[in-house]
């Protein structure tokens, strides 16, 4: 009834969970990478482990979502996150969050706050003009909830 807006820096470590429970990583690297570069070492299901083994998603998951508007999971903050596309198959206008409201498959009738895949393109010297399609902005619309076992 009364959403939390609170918006917050996301940290290291999960930041979300895919409807298949992969762990949803921010959109960025370890401190001192690039994660443009870190991009080439995804897999063809657009996931990739880090240092300890832990397998997980920064950008669209292909085996749950490709240019569409399928659920891909949720954030720690509560708001879902979709493919690229709103359910009526237009693109929207996203805010600095990487969300809007508006009308989802699984919120047909009531307009609701939820974050989609959204592009971005490098500013760092080595990959300037690069563009990634990323699961967050690195800014949470709410505040995030507390995970135990998530690096945090």
């Amino acid at each position: 009834a009364t959403p939390d807006t609170s918006s917050a820096k996301m940290n290291g470590g999960i930041v979300g969970v895919a409807i298949n429970g992969v762990p949803i990583f921010g959109n960025f690297a370890a401190p001192g990478d690039d994660i443009f570069q870190e991009a080439a070492t995804f897999d063809r299901c657009g996931g990739h482990p880090q240092q300890q083994g832990q397998y997980h998603y920064h950008s669209e998951p292909f085996a749950l979502s490709y240019d569409d508007a399928n659920l891909i999971g949720v954030m720690r903050d509560g708001y879902p996150v979709y493919g690229r596309k709103d359910a009526d198959g237009s693109t929207p206008t996203l805010d600095s969050m990487g969300g809007h409201t508006g009308v989802t498959a699984d919120s047909p009738s009531a307009a609701v706050y939820h974050y989609h895949l959204n592009e971005q393109t490098s500013t760092s010297p080595g990959t300037a003009g690069q563009k990634q399609w990323f699961l967050t902005t690195g800014t949470y619309r709410g505040s995030a909830g507390s995970c135990t076992g998530c690096g945090m």
